[in-house]
């Protein structure tokens, strides 16, 4: 007995030694030499193999093949994600970075708020609600009585008795409805980003007439005290007056010594009464009144009076002042009292450096 090589399932086996023997193999049961002819065994042949080490092999063989192409998918699939990852990280920081960056540069915050509040805002306001003021001054013009009127002004309860009181005092030319027309509006924006629009019309008698409207329940009324400069009683009625009183008037101020004016001393100042439709005149003026410079009142008057100098007007308002040279618009109160050499007037306060009713102010309290 040897031991034999099968050429055709690679076993190895024992059988009887010798020539002219027919041998087998053990495992595959066929002739252990090939011939030129020979068939190789199909993997169906090997598989069903008896021999178990030749099932290993195979096994061997043929799982390595499998496993590269498994190995080589999911080396595929986990480099994608941790592509993907990688740049949502990426562009997250980019992101937090851009907004710490864009929200501490002034000059960013102030492009925004330019824009929020620039004229195309503006223009927007107009658009919409200057049609309503409108119909509003068209209203208030083409009413006969104040009760009338009353009802297109900024709150009617309280200005109905100022009104009536008004206009006795003061008798002024009625406007005909038709002879009346829009030359000019603009935008005021008080300090709280309340929005007024301001509107300018002209007669055809020549006068020029500056009106304000404000929002109020839902309406856009006249702001009557400004567009009549409301005060408790014609300015030149106060100053030939006799025995003691008060009052709160809408007036223009001059200043004495103005591009004169020391950084020391006093503030001298002379109060004029505006004249209705004709805004480039003024009235009846007051003697001169001494305003410490180092008050509240005369920080107010030198700041208005820089602003006037300047070209400027409160509130940032587009339409071109009408107001005469170097003067500027105050909302005063003023007393007057009988003294050993006569009428005596003291300036008890200043307002506000604008004709405006409402109480927020850029030049005023």
């Amino acid at each position: 007995m040897a031991w034999f090589h099968c050429g055709r399932c690679a076993s190895l086996f024992r059988a009887q030694a010798g020539e002219g023997v027919d041998r087998r193999c053990s495992s595959c049961g066929e002739d252990p030499v090939l011939g030129t002819e020979a068939e190789v065994p199909s993997g169906a042949a090997v598989k069903e193999a008896r021999d178990p080490m030749l099932r290993v092999k195979m096994a061997e063989v043929e799982k390595p093949k499998v496993f590269k192409r498994e190995v080589r998918h999911q080396k595929g699939k986990y480099f994608v994600l941790k592509l993907f990852m990688v740049w949502a990280l990426l562009m997250g920081a980019l992101a937090l970075c851009a907004k710490l960056f864009w929200s501490n540069d002034p000059k960013i915050s102030q492009r925004t708020e330019t824009k929020q509040n620039g004229p195309d805002r503006d223009a927007m306001l107009i658009e919409k609600e200057y049609p309503k003021c409108v119909r509003a001054m068209s209203g208030f013009i083409a009413a006969g009585t104040p009760e009338e009127k009353n009802q297109f002004v900024l709150t009617p309860v309280d200005t109905a008795r100022r009104m009536s009181r008004f206009y006795q005092a003061n008798p002024m030319n009625s406007i005909d409805p038709m002879s009346i027309r829009g030359v000019a509006n603009g935008v005021i924006t008080l300090k709280n980003d309340v929005r007024l629009i301001e509107t300018r019309w002209t007669v055809s008698d020549g006068r020029t007439i500056d009106a304000v409207f404000a929002q109020e329940q839902g309406e856009w009324r006249l702001d009557w005290e400004e567009y009549v400069r409301y005060a408790d009683e014609p300015w030149a009625l106060f100053l030939a007056g006799s025995g003691d009183a008060d009052g709160e008037f809408r007036l223009l101020a001059r200043e004495r010594e103005q591009g004169e004016r020391s950084s020391v001393g006093d503030l001298r100042i002379r109060l004029h009464a505006p004249v209705f439709g004709h805004p480039g005149e003024a009235g009846a003026v007051s003697h001169e009144f001494a305003v410490d410079q180092l008050s509240s009142d005369g920080r107010l008057l030198i700041e208005a009076f820089k602003k006037r100098a300047e070209g400027g007007r409160i509130y940032g308002s587009s339409l071109e002042t009408k107001d005469p040279d170097g003067m500027i618009r105050v909302r005063v109160k003023v007393s007057r009292k009988e003294g050993p050499s006569g009428r005596e007037f003291r300036l008890t306060s200043v307002e506000a450096c604008h004709w405006l009713s409402v109480d927020d102010s850029e030049s005023g309290r």
